[in-house]
């Protein structure tokens, strides 16, 4: 029950300063990534930015909870909230594969109480997402960020009814 949904209000309550442990498990990033893989292998149209963002903060709160070098960023609650727009950054950073984007969505996201002492760290860690995608994707063979949706733009020339519209 806690991988339904997106990710995104329980991760602003997190910020918000309520404990929600469990919304941040491994058992919950494990159906997390199972539940996505598939429904956009079933065909389903589901939006990736809010599992993407959730799986990654996931992901930061498990390291700090398991790698000893984070330890003292687990021990300070303005650290371990400067982790989690980290995680935000980079969970939209590889999803659109946009750092700046997923910079500017995560201070959307955490609007209310985004912290701006973590703007560079966030910045750092979404460049560092789309760097490591793009150079695990050449390795491997494949595209680092195609489209989705590919299309052709034919410019046209207006004819005048058209241009009276613009007036």
């Amino acid at each position: 029950p806690y991988a339904v949904g997106s990710g995104i209000p329980e991760i602003k309550s997190i910020l918000s300063g309520i404990d929600l442990s469990r919304v941040l498990g491994p058992r919950t990033l494990v159906a997390k990534i199972i539940g996505m893989v598939c429904a956009v292998g079933a065909g389903f149209t589901v939006g990736r930015t809010g599992p993407f963002m959730h799986a990654s903060c996931i992901i930061a709160h498990l390291m700090m909870k398991h790698i000893p070098f984070f330890s003292n960023v687990r021990k300070n609650q303005i650290s371990r909230y400067q982790m989690m727009i980290a995680g935000l950054a980079a969970g939209v950073t590889a999803n659109f594969g946009a750092p700046i984007g997923g910079l500017l969505f995560s201070i959307e996201v955490t609007g209310t109480n985004c912290l701006f002492g973590s703007l560079w760290k966030a910045l750092t860690c979404a460049a560092t997402t789309a760097l490591i995608f793009e150079v695990s994707r050449s390795l491997l063979g494949g595209v680092a960020f195609a489209a989705v949706y590919k299309f052709e733009f034919v410019p046209k020339s207006y004819g005048p009814v058209e241009l009276l519209s613009f007036e």
